[in-house]
């Protein structure tokens, strides 16, 4: 390297070395991004700065040819357009999953909507020690009552479909109320007192 005027500079044979390209590009390539340090035909000497611009416009073409694509990115580029991917790909799964997760659901309610349950699985479902627990809750909350010890649904309760009452008439005439919970009626408990 010279120094010309306390500038390092070097010549265009220098940099075809350091930088391993055949001389004739390198000179090409002076001539044109540089056209005013060409002297008869010959260049004079590259400056630091020339050498970094040179460099910059030589590198991504080679890659670029090398590889076959026209532009090149830089690993930078290519990180993010990886990490784009990925938390798209990431996302799809979670929506999937999601998706698979809510049809499970669906698929579980429907194959049960005919099953009813009785008070004392859906006490124990929620973690209370009885039927008797669970009914006396639903009647703090106004969604039931006793009546000649039977729990019956309050009047805006009872058409929504929550309760399946069976009637059964013994053979001494009394008449006994079997109340189940129906799965929408086991949902909408559930969902009450999970809040609670």
């Amino acid at each position: 390297m010279n120094e010309i005027s306390k500038e390092k500079t070097m010549t265009v044979r220098e940099v075809s070395e350091i930088l391993g390209y055949e001389y004739d590009t390198i000179r090409k390539k002076v001539k044109e991004l540089f056209p005013d340090s060409v002297v008869n035909g010959f260049t004079t000497m590259l400056t630091q700065e020339q050498i970094a611009e040179l460099k910059n416009n030589l590198v991504p073409r080679t890659l670029a040819l090398k590889s076959g694509v026209n532009s090149v990115s830089t690993d930078i580029e290519m990180a993010e357009k990886a990490r784009d991917v990925f938390t798209w790909l990431t996302q799809k799964i979670e929506d999937e999953k999601s998706k698979r997760i809510e049809a499970e659901r669906k698929n579980a309610v429907l194959m049960h909507v005919s099953k009813t349950y009785t008070a004392t699985e859906i006490a124990k479902e929620l973690g209370m020690r009885s039927a008797q627990e669970l009914n006396i809750e639903l009647e703090k909350r106004g969604i039931q009552y006793n009546q000649n010890n039977t729990w019956v649904p309050k009047a805006d309760y009872a058409s929504l479909g929550y309760f399946d009452i069976k009637q059964e008439v013994r053979d001494d005439g009394v008449v006994i109320y079997h109340r189940k919970i129906t799965q929408d009626g086991r949902a909408f408990i559930i969902e009450l007192l999970s809040n609670k």
